[in-house]
């Protein structure tokens, strides 16, 4: 056992529970990193002071590094910069504004333990999946280059994706994109299969894309808002090479994962009560819902303390809040993504019938009283 992790018990003599939490959570994630004590103490409940002194303990491994900045909007300043009158950020006089601050961030200089190529994002049914790009830009901050991150959006999809020749169609989709992809990252020299990143009909798409093609590989699997069935077949996927590790992240509010089984078929409940296989990792959002994963006040906080450590650290990573394989039994055949589809096909054309007979009534109407009057 590792010094660092040892020192974990001693620090809880001396520190607040909350604030050794916090900083056990940066180290899981792996290095490298860099925080402030603000940036902690805004996650707890505990004050800026207190957690300088425990990240003034923790040197090393940490690294105490300080900079200057501008008090009005806060931007760092290069030394040479201090000494000029005005602030390049925000071109406001330095006397006007309190003058030049010094401040400090803790570094970790650790190596990462793997490397993220390239990723992949798939977003939900009919929405236009705005948290890509937040997620983009997270992905190229967190490891200190850009990190390429393809953004993959298949439109609103019509009532007709509940069957499956229309769900065949955006599945062939998926995998001649990433196809495409992995053309145009070996000839720019990021060669590897990528990670991926997958939200509600995007799970689906991605894991029947592995079922279906043999030769598809990718790297590691983010699955949130999942509607795979609970007793979707990993096993067989990574056996052969084709995943290299599934993480489903669900919410155990996930009122539309709950009840994607009655619609789609071949679906099921995994974002809201997980995996029956012990393989993929999972963790449970006790507080979530479909989509509150990507929310602002959320995607911080998931991004640093589950999936980054996911994405960066070896496969025995400990990741907060693990959660136990879920028994599941799928519905009886009848409704299984069977009435309810005709229902609302049904319901659809109906729908489309009665516009277009009104349409037509109308013309008919409006032709023979332009004739006759």
């Amino acid at each position: 056992m590792s010094p660092l992790i040892v020192a974990w018990e001693e620090l809880l003599k001396r520190h607040s529970p909350e604030l050794v939490e916090a900083a056990r959570r940066l180290f899981s994630a792996g290095g490298p990193f860099q925080f402030s004590a603000a940036d902690i103490a805004a996650e707890t409940s505990r004050s800026e002071a207190e957690a300088m002194r425990l990240f003034l303990e923790l040197c090393p491994p940490l690294r105490k590094a300080c900079f200057l900045y501008c008090q009005s909007c806060e931007n760092e300043l290069a030394e040479d910069e201090r000494l000029s009158e005005r602030c390049p950020n925000c071109d406001k006089l330095f006397s006007e504004t309190g003058g030049v601050r010094e401040g400090c961030r803790f570094v970790y200089d650790a190596p990462r333990s793997r490397d993220v190529i390239w990723a992949l994002a798939l977003h939900g049914m009919n929405t236009r999946g705005a948290w890509q790009e937040e997620f983009n830009w997270r992905m190229s901050t967190a490891y200190g280059r850009s990190i390429p991150v393809a953004i993959y959006k298949y439109g609103i999809v019509r009532p007709g994706a509940v069957w499956w020749p229309s769900l065949r169609k955006l599945r062939e989709d998926v995998v001649a994109k990433i196809e495409t992809l992995q053309g145009d990252t070996f000839t720019g020299g990021l060669a590897g299969p990528p990670d991926v990143i997958a939200h509600s009909l995007g799970t689906w798409l991605i894991g029947h894309a592995l079922q279906q093609h043999p030769s598809l590989k990718i790297g590691r699997l983010i699955l949130t808002g999942s509607i795979l069935r609970p007793d979707f077949d990993w096993d067989s996927l990574i056996g052969n090479g084709q995943v290299e590790a599934v993480l489903n992240h669900y919410g155990a509010r996930d009122f539309w994962a709950g009840i994607t089984h009655f619609i789609i078929p071949d679906s099921g409940p995994s974002g809201r009560k997980g995996f029956n296989s012990a393989v993929p990792t999972q963790v449970c959002a006790t507080n979530f819902g479909h989509s509150d994963f990507f929310r602002l006040e959320n995607l911080g906080h998931v991004f640093e303390h589950v999936w980054r450590p996911f994405l960066t650290r070896e496969l025995n990573v400990e990741l907060a809040a693990s959660a136990e394989p879920a028994a599941w039994h799928p519905a009886i055949w009848l409704f299984r993504a069977t009435i309810v589809p005709i229902l609302m096909l049904g319901v659809y054309w109906a729908c489309i019938g009665i516009l277009a007979v009104a349409c037509l009534r109308g013309l008919y109407e409006g032709l023979r009283w332009f004739l006759t009057g």
